[in-house]
């Protein structure tokens, strides 16, 4: 069992941001900073419950995977919200929810659904120059500090038989 670093914790995060081995921060859905993680995961469109949880998720796995590029941890991030916004309201449109308005409220839920991922993409790809360098940063030393417990841990099995 590796143990959970309590310094790995900033920004006011709960306990779901502790590392969560491979990576130095449990992948946390679209946490936006000093807010409760997951707290930003889904949209609701005219009854419609749109969730970004899995998306988000691989977005902070990439963040914390030594060697990405944030540009294109960002455009995937941005592109797998809008074909959720996709995937989500065209199969709303085959139950039959939107044929009073004729395809409007369909094609409605579509861009709002895109301002939505797109406004959420914007600030991400705004912190980028931080937010990246310091997640890269912060799993380079947790890995180093994961091989010096197993190293450790190793050691002490060794010495005690």
């Amino acid at each position: 069992m590796l143990p959970c670093w309590d310094d790995y914790l900033g920004d006011g995060e709960a306990g779901e941001s502790l590392p969560y081995y491979p990576y130095a921060k449990r992948p946390n859905g679209c946490s936006v900073p000093g807010s409760i993680p997951g707290a930003n995961d889904t949209i609701n469109l005219f009854g419609i419950i749109i969730s970004f949880t899995d998306i988000c998720n691989a977005h902070d796995r990439c963040y914390y995977t030594l060697g990405t590029n944030a540009r294109s941890c960002n455009q995937a991030l941005q592109i797998g919200m809008r074909a959720r916004c996709v995937e989500i309201i065209d199969n709303q449109m085959m139950t039959g929810w939107d044929m009073l308005t004729l395809g409007t409220l369909a094609a409605t839920a579509l861009e709002t659904c895109y301002t939505e991922a797109d406004a959420m993409a914007v600030g991400v790809i705004g912190a980028e120059a931080i937010d990246h360098p310091k997640a890269q940063a912060m799993q380079a030393e947790y890995l180093a500090r994961v091989d010096a417990y197993v190293v450790a841990e190793r050691a002490k099995a060794t010495d005690g038989q």
